[in-house]
This record gives C-alpha cells, sequence and structure tokens, in this order.
C-alpha cells in the first residue's frame, strides 16, 4: 500500500515541477543589426564556455551575450 501511495504522489507532483521551469524561458533575436556578419545562419553550436557560434556566408560568428566577434578567411 505504501508503495501504491508514494507512485500516486510522485505522478501527482511531477508534472507541476517541470510546468513551473517554463517561466524563466527568455528568448532574444540576434540580427544583423545587433552585429551578426550576415543574416542566413548555416549553423549553430555553444560550447562548454557559454558562447554561441554561428556559421555564416560571411564568416564564423561569436556571440558571448553582449555581442558578436566575426572571424573572416
Amino acid at each position: 500500500m505504501r508503495i501504491y501511495f508514494s507512485f500516486l504522489l510522485a505522478i501527482l507532483i511531477v508534472p507541476f515541477q517541470s510546468n513551473s521551469q517554463s517561466d524563466f524561458l527568455k528568448f532574444q533575436n540576434l540580427d544583423v543589426k545587433k552585429g551578426l556578419s550576415h543574416s542566413f545562419a548555416k549553423c549553430m553550436l555553444q560550447d562548454q564556455l557559454g558562447f554561441l557560434w554561428v556559421g555564416t556566408r560571411n564568416g564564423l560568428n561569436r556571440y558571448d551575450g553582449y555581442s558578436f566577434e566575426v572571424f573572416k578567411n
């Protein structure tokens, strides 16, 4: 009986915990006006340090959360 009660309690609590995290999501548009070298992004990656790397037609862009640094060949 105790196992069934624990299982029922877990089923009732888990959905409420997962929904509470969605309140902290924040999205921001990154475009040419904010320093991106081109409006077409071919690929994106976030490294272990938190930098966002964006490959565009006009070079590789590193975003640190505040500004872009563009690396060209």
